[in-house]
This record gives C-alpha cells, sequence and structure tokens, in this order.
C-alpha cells in the first residue's frame, strides 16, 4: 500500500528493510494463550525476541539465516516462483508482504479471525 510507513520511510529515506511489529493488549484468539489478554512479561518477552532476530539479521556468520530460508523453502515452495512469474508479468509490482500474505492464505494459514459478512 502506498501510504504504509514502510513504503513511505523507503521512498524519502533510502530504507530498504522496514518492518512493522504488531501486537494487542485483548491477546490471541489461537494457540495456548486465546482469549488471555498479553501481559507486561509478554511485551518484554516479545521485545527480546525481536532484538534477537535483528542481531541474527546482522550477524557476519548467516548460517543461521541461512538454515531459515531453507525452512521457509521447504513450507513455501512455490511462493518463489511465483513471486518471480509475477515480476516478470506485464509490469505489475506487488509488495513482497502482499506476496507472502496471499501465499500463508492459499495454504489456510494466518491464525487471524475472519472478517464476518452482514449476515453474521
Amino acid at each position: 500500500k502506498e501510504s504504509t510507513a514502510r513504503v513511505v520511510v523507503w521512498r524519502e529515506f533510502g530504507v530498504a528493510n522496514s518492518y512493522t511489529l504488531e501486537a494487542s493488549f485483548a491477546g490471541a484468539d489461537f494457540g495456548a494463550k486465546a482469549g488471555v489478554h498479553m501481559t507486561v512479561a509478554d511485551f518484554l518477552n516479545m521485545g527480546k525476541v525481536l532484538c534477537d532476530s535483528i542481531l541474527d539479521y546482522f550477524d557476519p556468520d548467516q548460517t543461521r539465516i541461512e538454515l531459515v530460508h531453507r525452512e521457509l523453502l521447504v513450507l513455501y515452495p512455490d511462493t518463489t516462483e511465483e513471486k518471480e512469474a509475477n515480476e516478470s508479468s506485464a509490469g505489475e509490482e506487488s509488495s513482497s508482504e502482499d506476496d507472502t500474505t496471499a501465499a500463508v492464505a492459499r495454504r489456510g494459514g494466518g491464525g487471524g479471525k475472519a472478517k464476518k459478512g452482514k449476515g453474521g
């Protein structure tokens, strides 16, 4: 989307890697913490894991990153082929976030609540 912070920061400042971390005080709608509000400890842990991930990203030894990349290729083997096909099509551009979201949706993933229509 053209107005998202990631796109604006990339255009205005040339920041190539920008991510959004979203969280909710209401908690998860699935898994072990379904229906339970997030606590300060949950958010502290989220920050710790985020910082660990940033350190992995900039680690000169990219072994761990390569392992994760290989695991993602096994989990989503057709995503790379689809992205290349989309990029080579008639000038249509799509964000990697949209590509990833579409790939997860095709596999029934995402974990979020489905939006209900007018009927309920």
